[in-house]
């Protein structure tokens, strides 16, 4: 017993200088935190006591074996299979032309791998480490090759008394091996989630987020209050983001950005605030507007009226003309809907969209003014510049809305026809609008389909879609971070962080009238032009071009004949992520859709090969995607002679 004690405690000695120099920020914690979980050598082996309970039971060796082998009957996947999009058959769209000779390939759906029968491992997450028994064992049975770890300060001291650190890192500093250790603060259960689990997002940015569709989770420790960071990082919009866009949509940002930075559209910067408590009404075209718009009628002259996308038909069929129009789409669709609008009714609107949007769109209206997007060339062309970038804005249009209101300093927000969904599925859009009207090209637009439930603002449940739901989380974490008194008089979802106001509730009686004109004056000051000369457009799009080939240079030098098993498989799936992180910001931006998007059935397709296959199926997507990169390379180099074969812009 002293003996093992004796050997036990050398270990941890040991341990500890061997973290100090791989995790010196984890030798810090363990250093400091003092915890009230108590190591115990007992007779039959190790344990560990919280509050005078055994975790363990009295052993913990025993205890993680029977974990082990629960798990290995189990097979908990993180996602139990995958199912991808056919992309439209549109040969004149890059991405959807490669994408849908990938999707032909591999097919739509990848069912899941027995590990047990393969041997190995793509990616375990496991929610606990406490002595590490449980991932000594896997690493020795199994090829593990990415693994996450989230354990609480108050027992990651327990691995040094048996996990063999030294070795676990020279396990996981192989080639194609990534170890990601996460220690959530102790008070967890008292922040936001968002807040808590944002570092886990870190690690699949930093790898390849498809790794998350073919992971095992592994459950050692249940935690009191519970921790679970496996569900929030499957079900996040944070995660999803990751794989939004696609090539083309980029490209078309880049090229119609140009063109505004050429036509000094000017641009935010920001810097002055709206008066304080000045309201805002923002307006979308949800069903609930027919109820709601006298209200916004009587209040017209109390609040900055700001309408959203095809919200604008409907405030033009009801003789209510907004002070801000504000647009997020980008194709000529969302111009040809404006250009229906009687001419007369758009003068006098400040129009405000992000950088992607049509062009001639801006030509619509007296004033014009441009935000810089999230997630977009705007990053990379704006943000040195100085120019603020509105986060949080979409995917739909009332989602930018509310985070334009907010960044111009509104503070009191009132939302009108943000339904997001609807009681009844049929019941889709405000009858104000144009979707109603059959002259008009909304009408010709197919409605979105309800398949989701959620609860309704005012109680009950409506139904809605992927999109809406994302965009009621995208308004609420707006409120969340703005410190927004976010009042909803809509009857759709709920949205976080809002307040449910019943349109009779409006109580604006004894407000005064704002001064609009000096209010939207203050609004203009914050766009400016005299920037265009500080970008070098000539200079992006030629790095573009040179990175681009770059890269299909080192893509051709790898050999398909040298990846012939699942281990080379999930390597490559890094390497190519990787070299594309290597390239400038706005490169990269260009192509990490696609290449995330097609690493799910590259591994999805890939993990169910025998070696031949395997290699063959390697050389294929290495030619596909090579191709997809030099039509790409050939769009840029088309943006770069419009903008400069001839001195006119």
């Amino acid at each position: 017993m002293m003996i093992e004690r004796a050997k036990r405690e050398l270990l941890a000695k040991k341990n500890k200088e061997v973290i100090n120099k791989a995790f010196p920020d984890i030798y810090k914690l363990i250093q400091k935190t003092r915890s009230p979980v108590r190591v115990l050598f007992e007779k039959e082996g190790l344990d560990a006591e919280l509050g005078g309970v055994r975790i363990y039971g009295g052993d913990a060796y025993k205890a993680s074996m029977q974990q082990v082998e629960r798990f290995k009957a189990i097979k908990p996947r993180i996602n139990n299979y995958v199912e991808i999009e056919m992309p439209p058959d549109r040969k004149e769209v890059i991405a959807f032309k490669y994408g849908r000779l990938l999707c032909e390939k591999t097919g739509r759906r990848f069912e899941p791998v027995d590990f047990t029968e393969t041997g190995h491992i793509p990616l375990l997450f496991s929610v606990g480490l406490g002595f590490g028994v449980h991932i000594q064992k896997l690493i020795e049975e199994f090829l593990v090759q990415n693994l996450i770890v989230v354990e609480l300060p108050h027992f990651i001291h327990l691995s040094l008394y048996y996990l063999d650190w030294a070795k676990l890192i020279e396990y996981f500093s192989k080639p194609g091996r990534n170890l990601f250790i996460y220690i959530p603060p102790e008070d967890y259960h008292q922040k936001d989630p968002d807040e808590v689990f944002e570092p886990l997002i870190g690690f699949f940015k930093d790898t390849n987020p498809a790794l998350l569709y073919y992971g095992y989770y592994f459950v050692h420790l249940n935690y009191n209050p519970p921790l679970d960071p496996v569900s929030w990082i499957r079900e996040h919009p944070k995660f999803r983001e990751l794989h939004y866009g696609y090539l083309d949509d980029r490209l078309w940002s880049l090229e119609w950005t140009i063109e505004k930075i050429y036509k000094e559209i000017p641009l935010y910067f920001g810097g002055f605030p709206v008066p304080e408590n000045t309201p805002a009404f923002v307006v979308g075209a949800g069903p609930s507007l027919d109820k709601t718009i006298n209200s916004i009628k009587e209040n017209k002259d109390k609040a900055i009226i700001i309408s959203c996308g095809s919200a604008i038909t409907a405030l033009e069929n009801a003789g209510l003309k907004p002070d801000i129009h504000v647009e997020l789409e980008r194709t000529k669709y969302t111009y040809d809907i404006l250009s229906e609008v009687n001419k007369d009714f758009l003068k006098g609107i400040l129009f405000i969209a992000v950088n992607p949007v049509w062009t001639e769109c801006f030509e619509l209206f007296d004033e014009a003014y441009m935000v810089s997007k999230s997630r977009d060339i705007a990053e990379y062309l704006f943000a040195p510049l100085g120019a603020p970038i509105i986060r949080n804005e979409g995917p739909t249009v009332t989602a930018l809305g509310v985070s334009v209101a907010a960044e111009l300093g509104f503070k009191n927000i009132y939302l009108f026809g943000v339904d997001l969904g609807s009681k009844y599925p049929e019941n889709h859009h405000t009858r104000l609008s144009n979707y109603y009207n059959s002259k008009s090209m909304l009408s010709k637009v197919e409605p979105p389909s309800f398949n989701m439930k959620v609860r309704g603002n005012y109680g009950g449940e409506v139904y809605t879609n992927f999109y809406f739901a994302e965009t009621a989380y995208h308004i609420g974490l707006t409120a969340k971070i703005k410190k927004l008194r976010l009042f909803n008089l809509s009857d759709g979802m709920y949205i976080q962080n809002s307040i449910p106001l019943e349109p009779e509730e409006l109580d604006f009686e004894l407000a005064e009238n704002i001064d609009k004109v000096l209010v939207l004056d203050i609004i203009r000051q914050n766009f400016r032009r005299g920037y265009s000369h500080k970008i070098n457009i000539r200079d992006v799009l030629s790095q573009i071009m040179q990175d681009i080939e770059g890269f299909i240079t080192k893509l051709r030098a790898i050999n398909p004949r040298e990846i012939k098993e699942p281990e080379n498989l999930v390597r490559l799936s890094l390497e190519i992520p990787e070299l594309m992180r290597s390239l400038n910001s706005i490169t990269m931006n260009l192509l990490y859709p696609n290449t995330y998007q097609w690493s799910v059935s590259l591994l999805g397709y890939g993990l169910r090969q025998n070696s031949r296959e395997l290699s063959e199926f390697i050389g294929f997507f290495l030619k596909v995607y090579v191709e997809f990169l030099t039509e790409a390379k050939e769009s840029v180099r088309n943006i770069y002679d419009r903008f400069f074969s001839s001195t006119v812009h």
